[in-house]
């Protein structure tokens, strides 16, 4: 699984792409996703760490209002 991570992370390098990796420890791939794990701890820093950097990509990709 290591190796998928890091060709994943190379290819979004050479695109620019601002990358994040978080591990979380004792879970297990699609732990986020599963509807049994939905109010542990892990899932919801998982859910608002990813909420956070959706919304500070986004902030930045707005136009400026303050040009009139």
């Amino acid at each position: 699984m290591v190796l998928g991570r890091i060709c994943a992370e190379w290819k979004l390098l050479q695109s620019a792409v601002e990358v994040t990796a978080v591990r979380v420890p004792a879970t297990h791939h699609d732990f986020a996703l599963l509807n049994a794990l939905a109010d542990t701890p892990a899932t919801k820093a998982t859910v608002q760490l990813a909420s956070q950097k959706l919304a500070e990509a986004l902030s930045l990709a707005a136009p400026s209002r303050a040009s009139a």
